[in-house]
């Protein structure tokens, strides 16, 4: 996690909505999850973070893996690391590589 001062950030915008869960090179399809991500920038470097929400089974499974990647129904892909499992139907992000804001 990158830590910036004060006031040295833009906030890009919230991207937000379902996506289909998928883990590993073979993008072995775990579920649907409703996600919502925040983007910033420092001039030179982007960021994102944020959350998905789903069944409680299938983050688990996204948070033994690792990484991830969100599929929405409209072709946009991002590929996520999970922190943390925030208790049952909810788990922390960060995205890596291309953020699309």
């Amino acid at each position: 996690m990158a830590f910036h001062h004060k006031g040295s950030c833009r906030y890009l915008g919230t991207l937000h909505g379902s996506a289909s869960l998928s883990v590993g090179a073979e993008r072995e399809r775990l579920g649907d999850v409703t996600f919502e991500i925040d983007g910033y920038s420092d001039g030179a470097t982007r960021w994102a973070n944020g959350q998905v929400e789903g069944d409680a089974d299938v983050l688990d499974r996204a948070c033994a893996a690792g990484s991830a990647t969100l599929s929405s129904p409209d072709g946009v892909s991002v590929n996520v690391v999970f922190l943390s499992a925030m208790g049952g139907c909810v788990a922390a992000i960060d995205i890596t590589g291309h953020f699309p804001l």
